[in-house]
């Protein structure tokens, strides 16, 4: 199997013709600097970064731990409180893991309680407010879940296990595979509804609305 490539002479003098413009522009500016006694322009130097391990030892489990001697599998989301506290969507376990667990029992369900004896179905993302309460967009449940800072968990809008495009109050509202969330200085949640293509809205009383999208594609 042979690539043949022909380049006409046309082709030839035009890849040439380009070479030598770029070469004259890219002289000339350098003359116009020297004379204008203009700085040369400089790329910035590379910053050097240490990359560490902070959690987990690279093999998918549930073990909590210290350090690399814990194991997640497939988290997903993460997020710090204003106290440096780091908090995951550890996906495939069904865990909300403060570097320990934080919530969640490890077995995919729905359940709203206290730490583990609460369960979730793939949390894809979290976020933390500013008193510590951990919001998640609990994707297969298609809920948005809070815990308290205490591990108190509850749903705060969304109909567990069905999918929809309904703004409302609480549990008249519906989801479709959320799976960001953000949450503002007012205790506001941002959703990311992956499978409406919406951005939704939920306040902290849980009244729900679509802030912006309708259907998948692009346009401002």
């Amino acid at each position: 199997l042979f690539i043949l490539i022909v380049f006409t002479f046309k082709d030839i003098y035009m890849m040439k013709y380009r070479f030598l413009l770029s070469l004259f522009f890219c002289v000339s500016y350098m003359v116009s600097c020297k004379n204008n006694s203009d700085p040369m322009p400089t790329l910035p130097k590379a910053s050097t970064y240490t990359v560490t391990t902070f959690a987990g030892d690279g093999t998918a489990g549930l073990l909590n731990g210290t350090g690399q001697n814990t194991e997640f599998n497939q988290p997903s989301g993460i997020a710090v409180d204003k106290n440096g506290n780091v908090y995951i969507a550890d996906r495939s376990n069904h865990v909300i893991r403060k570097i320990t667990t934080f919530a969640g029992s490890g077995t995919a369900g729905y359940a709203d309680a206290t730490g583990t004896a609460a369960q979730f179905n793939f949390p894809t993302g979290v976020a933390v407010d500013m008193d510590g309460n951990v919001y998640v967009a609990d994707q297969v449940n298609q809920l948005i879940r809070k815990i308290t800072s205490g591990g108190i968990v509850s749903t705060l809008a969304g109909q567990a296990g069905t999918s929809g495009t309904a703004d409302g109050m609480g549990s008249l509202a519906q989801f479709y595979a959320p799976t960001g969330v953000a949450v503002d200085a007012s205790g506001n949640v941002f959703v990311a509804d992956q499978g409406n293509n919406t951005i939704r809205k939920v306040t902290s009383s849980g009244s729900v609305s679509t802030l912006a999208g309708s259907s998948s594609g692009y346009m401002d």
